[in-house]
């Protein structure tokens, strides 16, 4: 489930420090002020310092302009900081995954394209593409109004949102890429007339040994 709750965290408007009274949408609440003590990050504080003077003199108040100018100040601080965390995160998981090429993962695709599928794994946090080339089985090729590939002999389809089990086949940890191969399975083998055994795994493909 990480990969959607991941995919639904990120598709959400970020919200911006205002002094600005905009309510809540969430709480239906036109009183809201944004608390997330006991964390104190510094908006916290600019709101502990004002509690405080209401405590204390039983009113509060401060310079609008400069309230402003320090909430999008905080905006984009924390903006930035998100931004290395996931950063660092990305390049530990893809150093993890580099000693475990090969690695068999669930993922849930995010995006299509052309060229191939973007897709999120779904215990972690981290995003690799299947290129369509890899795409061995049969040749695909672009849908956008269904966002899918779409095989032209085998009518098989890679969608936006499906689960696919992948193996990972490469990592380059510089360019901060990750590639996946869809994983195939083997069938059981069956035993012609002649006396040979054939196996065929889950997209079609076939061969015999003695």
């Amino acid at each position: 489930m990480y990969a959607v709750h991941y995919a639904l965290l990120r598709s959400l408007k970020q919200a911006v420090y205002s002094p600005a009274e905009e309510g809540h949408y969430a709480l239906a609440s036109e009183n809201y002020c944004h608390f997330t003590s006991p964390i104190r990050r510094y908006p916290d504080l600019t709101v502990h310092r004002l509690l405080g003077q209401w405590l204390r003199s039983g009113r509060a108040g401060s310079d609008e302009t400069e309230l402003a100018a320090l909430g999008e100040h905080c905006s984009k601080t924390e903006r930035r900081a998100e931004m290395a965390e996931r950063e660092l995160i990305k390049v530990k998981l893809l150093a993890y995954l580099s000693e475990r090429i090969g690695l068999e993962l669930e993922v849930l695709i995010t995006g299509v394209a052309d060229y191939g599928f973007f897709a999120q794994a779904a215990e972690l946090p981290v995003e690799g593409l299947v290129h369509v080339s890899t795409l061995n089985d049969d040749y695909y090729y672009y849908d956008e109004s269904t966002h899918s590939l779409i095989g032209r002999r085998t009518r098989r389809r890679f969608r936006l949102g499906d689960r696919v089990k992948v193996n990972v086949v490469r990592v380059d940890l510089q360019r901060r890429q990750l590639d996946f191969r869809v994983v195939v399975k083997k069938r059981a083998a069956r035993v012609r007339g002649d006396g040979l055994e054939t196996r065929r795994d889950e997209r079609g493909q076939g061969g015999g040994r003695a």
